[in-house]
């Protein structure tokens, strides 16, 4: 995905995991600048690394969404 299509759905998602440093930064700073609601950007590593630091925050939210909707 390029950055350009990526920022694209900023204002559609809460979330935008990428290792593009750049991207990152930037997805970040308009979220604090922006006067409307946009995606937080978090950073994961390039390669095998990021593949399982992506694995782990997917666990991580399936854990806590599961843990939201049973003290319901």
């Amino acid at each position: 995905m390029s950055r350009i299509s990526g920022a694209c759905h900023a204002v559609d998602v809460d979330l935008i995991i990428s290792a593009d440093k750049n991207f990152i930064s930037m997805l970040n700073l308009i979220k604090v600048e922006a006067p409307f609601n946009t995606a937080h950007g978090i950073l994961v590593g390039a390669g095998n690394a990021g593949v399982e630091e992506l694995l782990h925050l997917l666990s991580d939210s399936v854990l806590l969404i599961e843990r939201s909707s049973t003290r319901h």
